[in-house]
This record gives C-alpha cells, sequence and structure tokens, in this order.
C-alpha cells in the first residue's frame, strides 16, 4: 500500500513591515468570519487546506490584477502592499497599511475561488477588426483584421464587485499614472 502525502499550506501574513515571505493579507480567522457575515456558510464546510488554497488564488489575483496607486514601501516586500503615498479618491492616505477594503475583496475573491469560478478572463483582439476604410468614390468597403502576430494578450477582473470594494485604490486602464510633471507657462 502506498503512503498518503500529506500537505500543509501556510498563510504567511503580511504585518505591514514588507515582509519578503507573505503571501495573504488575511488570516483564516478573518476570512471565515467575513464569510459568516455575508451568510456565506458553505464556506465554513471546507476544510482548512482548501480554504487556504482559495486565500492564496485570491491574494494573487487581487495583488497582481490592479495598478495600485502609490508604490511599494520596501524593495524586497513579497506583495503589493504596504504602499508609500497610496491616498485614494476621497483623499484618505493608506500609507504604511493594508487597507480594509483590500482585505475584504481578498475574502470575496476566495469565494469565487472556493465556488470554482475564474476569476480571469482573458481579452485578446486576434480575429477583432484592426481598420474599416469606406471609400467614398464607390461602394467598396476594405476591413482589415488583427493578425496572429498582433495578439496582445490582456486579462481583466471578471467581477465588478471587486472593482467597487477596491474603488479609489487603483488607477484605470488609461488613467495617468501617480508622477506630474508640472509646466511653467510663460505668456
Amino acid at each position: 500500500m502506498a503512503a498518503t502525502t500529506t500537505y500543509e499550506i501556510n498563510l504567511v501574513l503580511e504585518d505591514g513591515s514588507g515582509m519578503s515571505d507573505a503571501n495573504s493579507y488575511v488570516s483564516l480567522a478573518y476570512a471565515d468570519a467575513y464569510m459568516v457575515n455575508r451568510n456565506y456558510t458553505a464556506w465554513l464546510t471546507q476544510s482548512e487546506y482548501v480554504k487556504k488554497a482559495a486565500i492564496i488564488k485570491a491574494m494573487d489575483y487581487v495583488d497582481n490584477i490592479f495598478d495600485w496607486k502609490g508604490t511599494r514601501l520596501y524593495k524586497d516586500q513579497a506583495l503589493s502592499f504596504p504602499r508609500k503615498g497610496l491616498i485614494d479618491d476621497e483623499g484618505f492616505d493608506y500609507s504604511g497599511e493594508i487597507p480594509e477594503k483590500v482585505k475584504k475583496a481578498i475574502c470575496e475573491a476566495a469565494f469565487y475561488v472556493y465556488k470554482s469560478y475564474s476569476l480571469y478572463i482573458q481579452k485578446d483582439v486576434n480575429g477583432a477588426l484592426k481598420k474599416n476604410k469606406k471609400k467614398a468614390d464607390v461602394v467598396e468597403t476594405e476591413k482589415e483584421y488583427f493578425s496572429s502576430e498582433d495578439v496582445k494578450i490582456d486579462y481583466t477582473s471578471t467581477y465588478q464587485a471587486l472593482d467597487t470594494m477596491l474603488k479609489g485604490l487603483f488607477r484605470q486602464k488609461g488613467q495617468p499614472g501617480s508622477i506630474i510633471k508640472r509646466v511653467h507657462w510663460e505668456g
């Protein structure tokens, strides 16, 4: 009879010091309380292993999919938080801390993972219309499509709820970065 290998998942919580080995902002107890408060009681029937794996997958997603405002506080920190210069749209300064709404978003995403929902959708431009020209002098339309060499893969959030929960902490695509160049006008 073959021996069964048991694996342990360890949540290493970021404590605000910029830990190089952290893999979560939330503990299992925090996630359990979040789920109970939202009546996600099926979560509680799962093993610690399943819940911890869901938290880490959710953590990876939330930590990496968003273009967070500010910059990481420490060079060797494993995760995106703590940050410096993180001021949300209402003017609250979250520099040096892990915002509570980030922790809640991780719990919400962990529930999606537990329910086996995909957190990522892949958008690509393969086969998408690149150019559509109409010639006025004759009834003719010229269409050009992206080729496989032109494909840019973009991963975006499938859950508007996460975007809403984290509103004000990240830059939207196409939004200018946090560096502002001052221009002196003479005239």
